[in-house]
């Protein structure tokens, strides 16, 4: 009678999956930096969307595993509560931020809060947390990196998706990013789940639009 195979005897097609997806989540980040020095309005739109599709698969591939990957409830509540503390770093971040884009505070109307974080969420936190903060910490994890490297090296492929800033001379946001990567990748680590870093990314992205008057076109 054969014994049944365990996580790390296993071979065959969800590895290769799980592989190809992952392959594609980073695929779509360099797609849209391409796109956009194109001068393309499409690179958002496909980003978006594509982890909406990415993200569920590979996450259904490595669904015996998702503890793994942070994508648990384990320590709720300790992480929701740091992950509110934490985002009040955001203030220092966004005044400078409103100083260098907009030439200073341009406060967005409080009407526009609600939809500020609901971009946060749904188009930055909900897909960048379960990406680098929970498959590629994960998977860093699982090749054998220690806890503090494998934060370092998910944080530089973080600040990677985000070479925009540097192109536009934007070095104020681009060390934020890697602030943050590093931020958050500790607060996922030490919590065992993405819970609050989802909070703590969405807050933040929230924070910094209201402050630089809703002008997401200079972010």
């Amino acid at each position: 009678m054969s014994r049944p195979s365990t996580d790390s005897q296993q071979t065959g097609p969800a590895p290769i999956t799980a592989a190809l997806i992952f392959v594609a989540l980073f695929v779509r980040i360099a797609l849209r930096q391409w796109l956009q020095a194109r001068g393309s309005q499409a690179g958002f739109p496909v980003w978006v969307l594509s982890a909406y599709v990415l993200l569920p698969a590979m996450a259904w591939v490595e669904r015996k595993r998702l503890a793994a990957f942070y994508l648990t409830t384990a320590n709720l509540r300790q992480a929701l509560k740091e992950g509110l503390l934490l985002a009040a770093l955001a203030i220092p971040e966004a005044v400078g931020a409103a100083r260098f884009l907009v030439g200073g505070i341009a406060w967005a109307p409080p009407g526009m809060a609600f939809m500020a974080l609901a971009n946060g969420f749904f188009a930055a936190s909900l897909i960048e947390e379960p990406l680098f903060r929970g498959f590629l910490l994960g998977f860093l994890r699982r090749w054998g990196l220690g806890e503090a490297a494998a934060v370092i090296i998910q944080a530089v492929i973080f600040l990677s998706g985000h070479l925009r800033y540097a192109a536009r001379g934007q070095w104020w946001m681009f060390a934020w990013v890697l602030a943050w990567g590093l931020i958050l990748g500790w607060q996922a680590s030490r919590h065992r789940t993405i819970a609050g870093t989802v909070v703590t990314h969405a807050l933040v992205n929230t924070i910094v639009f209201m402050f630089i008057g809703g002008a997401v076109t200079s972010l």
